[in-house]
């Protein structure tokens, strides 16, 4: 499943949900890696030393000191532990009951992780095909007396492409291969502009780049977009997540941002009547898009 939206759409909120509805279901908990700044609206459900009964396990990304190869042992269900003496994260494989005890993995999100990776590239200057450029060094005083030179450059194009393919045809299949339930991955919502006119060409989840606007949608079975529309009548605002496409306003030609569910059609035809036929799930304080999840497992 893949949940994108602006800001203040409630991506982290509804990871929460699915979390307390895995577990009230399982008994499972949920492994979360973030590279966002935070994940306050989840924070009372983390598992902590001052929370041991926390049913959600989470690690930051901008922990990895190499995130290319970080991720693909995450997407291979390793998971880090610190090493007492060394003081360093040693990743370590899953055990025949791992999957026993996690029905959940929750990645966010896609576009912050794309944006990681290819400062990653820039950061060691590695050579894709075409080699980083504006190079430059800049020294910066120490403790000691003495002085550390620390280096700076941008990416080139290959550099962007090779953080779409690795995060789109490598990282994203392989985290959907592992033994769980459900894998969520949240993203922001991105308009692809045209390069001479400025005009929106497509709509759809944010990666890295505007070439992968487009498609980032059809790489996952449930795409949801969360928005937050205001209320005919009134003042207020509600939260939505569609899940059929739907019109972005003031465009000509229309436009559609992309959504959609996988569910057999006998369970669609539930979602649809629940819904009044209008494409989207209202989001309360309450509950949210586990309701896909209680339709799958209704459904089997």
């Amino acid at each position: 499943m893949l949940l994108y939206g602006d800001t203040n759409a409630t991506k982290t909120t509804q990871i929460g949900f699915l979390a307390k509805e895995i577990f009230a279901s399982t008994g499972k908990r949920t492994r979360m890696l973030s590279a966002d700044s935070t994940w306050d609206p989840i924070e009372p459900l983390v598992r902590t030393t001052e929370n041991p009964d926390g049913i959600i396990e989470v690690f930051h990304l901008q922990r990895l000191k190499t995130p290319l190869s970080g991720m693909v042992k995450f997407g291979n269900g390793w998971w880090p532990n610190l090493n007492d003496k060394t003081g360093k994260l040693e990743f370590a494989p899953p055990t025949p009951t791992t999957f026993n005890d996690y029905g959940l993995y929750a990645i966010e999100g896609l576009s912050t992780i794309s944006d990681m990776l290819l400062q990653d590239h820039i950061a060691n200057r590695r050579v894709i095909g075409q080699e980083v450029v504006g190079k430059f060094d800049v020294p910066v005083d120490v403790a000691g007396g003495t002085s550390e030179i620390l280096h700076f450059a941008k990416s080139a194009m290959t550099h962007f492409g090779h953080v779409q393919d690795f995060v789109l045809l490598d990282l994203v299949p392989r985290f959907a291969a592992l033994p769980l339930e459900w894998v969520v991955w949240t993203a922001h919502e991105a308009r692809g502009k045209d390069e001479i006119t400025g005009k929106p060409i497509a709509l759809g989840p944010a990666t890295i780049g505007k070439a992968a606007v487009g498609v980032t949608a059809r790489k996952f079975g449930h795409t949801l977009h969360l928005m937050r529309e205001a209320i005919p009548g009134g003042n207020k605002m509600e939260v939505r997540a569609y899940f059929t496409e739907h019109p972005e306003r003031d465009t000509i030609p229309p436009m559609y941002w992309p959504a959609k569910v996988s569910l057999p059609p006998e369970q669609f035809k539930i979602l649809d009547k629940e819904t009044n036929g209008k494409g989207y799930m209202v989001l309360s304080l309450e509950g949210g898009v586990e309701r896909l999840v209680k339709l799958r497992r209704e459904g089997k």
